[in-house]
């Protein structure tokens, strides 16, 4: 403990082995009641949705990107995913009705201090975007065979009618010519 006059500016005391000090006024004097610093602690808490992650490099922990209700926010989840990459989609364990929704990775490898008490979900699928690709692929072919097949269809039937009722007069005419 140390004293001086709380209005004296020239009184020095160092506190370098201390972390925390109190400090009062009490009759004109400042008193200041310097703390011991701490030793370091094992953990008092361990987070049972982190300690996979402090195990080895078998689970990472990456930052994705959810939209809830129109609103965007970024969440942390853990994977044993080892194919991610920022960009790709993945299924994520969530607290809404279905357990489950797709996020998209901003982040791999993001740090988790060992005492954190935020709880991180997983991530337990990447989303095969090549494979909606190749769907809507083969769906467009189809459209496009289908909207032809239509298109050769009306253009038979027309010509057919305009043989029918106008044949005589479209093979006067030099530019026709027969199927």
């Amino acid at each position: 403990m140390a004293m001086r006059r709380a209005d004296s500016a020239n009184a020095r005391i160092d506190y370098i082995d201390y972390d925390i000090i109190e400090r009062y006024v009490y009759n004109g004097y400042e008193i200041v009641v310097p703390l011991p610093k701490e030793e370091p602690k094992p953990m008092d808490y361990i987070n049972p949705s982190t300690v996979l992650l402090f195990l080895g490099d078998a689970v990472q922990c990456i930052e994705v990107a959810y939209e809830d209700n129109g609103r965007g926010h970024n969440l942390l989840k853990k994977t044993t995913l080892t194919d991610l990459k920022v960009g790709d989609f993945v299924t994520v364990e969530t607290s809404t009705r279905y357990g489950a929704a797709v996020c998209k990775v901003v982040r791999l490898n993001v740090p988790i201090s060992p005492t954190s008490t935020e709880t991180i979900d997983w991530a337990f699928s990447k989303v095969n975007m090549e494979e909606l690709d190749r769907l809507k692929g083969e769906e467009l072919k189809a459209v496009q065979i289908i909207m032809d097949a239509d298109r050769k269809k009306k253009a038979r039937e027309l010509r057919e009618l305009l043989q029918k009722e106008c044949g005589e007069e479209l093979k006067a005419l030099t530019t026709y010519k027969e199927a």
